[in-house]
C-alpha cells in the first residue's frame, strides 16, 4: 500500500468559493447587502443578484460569478449581474 495522500500542511490552490463575508469585502459591499443580493438572486435570478451554493448550513459564492458580476471577467452561462439602483456607490 502505498502513501499517496496529500500531507495536510501541502500548498494548494486558491479555492475558487468564498464565504460571505470574503464575497462581500471582494464587492467592498456590506455583509448584509451581500445576503440580500443572494436572497434576490434566489428569488428570482432576472432580477440580478449574487448566485450561491448551498453546502451543508453554509453558503458560499463561485469567485467567478463575483468577478462577472464586477466585469473582471467574462459572465459564466445563465449568471445576471447587478441591478443598478441608480444610486452612487
Amino acid at each position: 500500500m502505498s502513501n499517496d495522500a496529500v500531507p495536510l500542511h501541502a500548498e494548494q490552490t486558491p479555492s475558487p468559493l468564498r464565504t460571505v463575508p470574503e464575497a462581500a469585502a471582494f464587492l467592498r459591499i456590506s455583509v448584509r447587502t451581500t445576503y440580500e443580493l443572494i436572497r434576490q438572486y434566489e428569488a428570482n435570478p432576472a432580477n440580478g443578484g449574487i448566485p450561491s451554493i448551498r453546502i451543508g448550513g453554509t453558503i458560499r459564492i463561485r469567485q467567478a460569478d463575483l468577478e462577472a458580476l464586477i466585469g473582471v471577467a467574462s459572465p459564466p452561462h445563465g449568471a445576471a449581474g447587478l441591478q443598478s439602483s441608480g444610486r452612487r456607490p
